[in-house]
């Protein structure tokens, strides 16, 4: 869990997400969005492609 706060960059539990937590928010975003809706911004490019492989 601590990792996946890292990767996205959001907080386990969030308003953003109404009745989800984090996991579910991601699983979703998956299933709808790319893979950059989901990473955080802020990370390089190389973590954005090491951590991609990891989520998808």
């Amino acid at each position: 869990m601590v990792i996946l706060e890292l990767v996205a960059g959001k907080r386990l539990i969030d308003p953003e997400y109404g009745d989800k937590d984090l996991v579910k928010w991601v699983s979703a975003t998956l299933n709808e969005e790319e893979i950059d809706h989901i990473i955080d911004p802020n990370l390089g490019s190389y973590h954005k492609k090491r951590f991609a492989r990891y989520l998808t």
